[in-house]
């Protein structure tokens, strides 16, 4: 039976908590997902729904030019460190609320851990379970979009045995409605990594994807990644010794992506997206 009053408690405490919106969906939404992510069951065997969280990215703070990179980390990583931080401290809040009313909760973290072998088709999407929560759609940059902030967020996600009371899924709706027209974040990808002829989550091509979030456009001054890069197999990992031994700073970038919470040295096509702004 669907605890309609539970859910409402779930919304008010994670807002009070500094949350900026909450989704709630099915658990067996994302049972069969894109790219081999894990299915809720693996995580929690009876769970019953997903609780998605975001919080929006104060205004400007995405605005920060990327050329320093130390300016960068010091002011954008510090900033999303703080963002992550709040969604484990709303998600504890919201997990104590679940254990006070007899039921169980497992937050999936911020930041999680890749699958080397599948590259990055790590344990569980935040965006995807965003979507299958109703907490937005994604985009055609990959991003969960929301009507409220656009995708200048970041997520969490939980599971909980809790029968609660679903939002309606809005999936293709922003996509098909906004990003086939504006495609700003196509334009912009320094490293062509954004396939407007495809239907998300396959937009994004994860090779070309990489070179920029990871730094090799700063470190290499070249936009579009070579040839070895982008047809690498099964993924990147065959050629990044060989980047490694060109571009030694490269190992200043890893430590600086492990300290401030795998923070991305490209932001364009989630800086250039027009949507959820007023």
């Amino acid at each position: 039976m669907t605890d309609i009053e539970l859910t409402e408690k779930i919304k008010k405490k994670a807002i009070e908590l500094g949350a900026g919106k909450v989704g709630i969906g099915e658990a067996d939404r994302c049972d069969r997902t894109p790219f081999f992510y894990t299915s809720p069951y693996t995580i929690m065997k009876d769970a019953k729904s997903l609780i998605s969280i975001c919080i929006p990215y104060p205004k400007g703070s995405l605005d920060i030019p990327t050329d320093d990179p130390y300016v960068f980390v010091s002011t954008f990583g510090n900033i999303k460190n703080t963002l992550h931080n709040k969604l484990r401290e709303i998600s504890i809040g919201v997990i104590n609320l679940l254990n006070k009313n007899g039921y169980k909760g497992v937050s999936i973290d911020p930041v999680i851990p890749i699958d080397e072998r599948r590259w990055m088709a790590c344990m569980l999407s935040h965006s995807y379970a965003g979507m299958m929560s109703g907490l937005g759609d994604i985009g055609m940059n990959g991003m969960l979009l929301t009507s409220e902030f656009g995708c200048k967020i970041e997520l969490i996600t939980l599971f909980t045995d809790a029968p609660l009371d679903y939002d309606s899924i809005i999936g293709g709706t922003i996509f098909n409605g906004f990003c086939k027209e504006c495609k700003k974040c196509v334009e912009v990808c320094p490293a062509q990594a954004i396939d407007s002829m495809k239907k998300p989550p396959y937009t994004i091509d994860l090779n070309r994807h990489l070179w920029g979030i990871q730094g090799w456009i700063d470190l290499s001054k070249i936009e579009v990644p070579p040839e070895d890069w982008i047809n690498a197999k099964p993924t990147v990992d065959t050629v990044i010794p060989k980047y490694r031994g060109r571009y030694p700073k490269i190992k200043e970038y890893d430590k600086w992506r492990d300290e401030y919470d795998d923070v991305p040295f490209c932001l364009k096509c989630i800086t250039v997206c027009p949507y959820g702004e007023k």
